[in-house]
């Protein structure tokens, strides 16, 4: 899968595995405010209140929604060798280093 994707262009790539800052533009839109779905408990709330003209809001958490960790850097660990997490890194390059994230 990841060598078949790793040779495909952004354009033809499904939405589910295409690069993010492709999807989204980043880079070429002047956006202020970049959330992560890991930071979710501190980027959601300022996000709300922004969108609520200040006014302060709950978003729910993990636990309050009853949707658990599907324990994903265990199964990368499991599933991904050396090989593989190389060639995610050279295929989503830009995200890691755009979006701030390690290999």
């Amino acid at each position: 899968f990841v060598s078949q994707i790793s040779t495909q262009d952004f354009a033809e790539m499904n939405e589910h595995w295409a690069p993010q800052t492709y999807l989204c533009g980043v880079g070429q839109f002047p956006y202020d405010f970049v959330g992560k779905l890991e930071d979710i408990a501190t980027h959601a709330p300022k996000v709300i209140k922004w969108m609520a003209n200040g006014r302060e809001s709950h978003f729910p958490t993990q636990e309050e929604i009853k949707f658990s960790s599907m324990g994903a850097n265990e199964q990368m660990n499991q599933f991904y060798n050396d090989e593989i997490k190389k060639k995610v890194h050279e295929t989503f390059s830009e995200d890691f280093s755009r979006l701030q994230y390690t290999a």
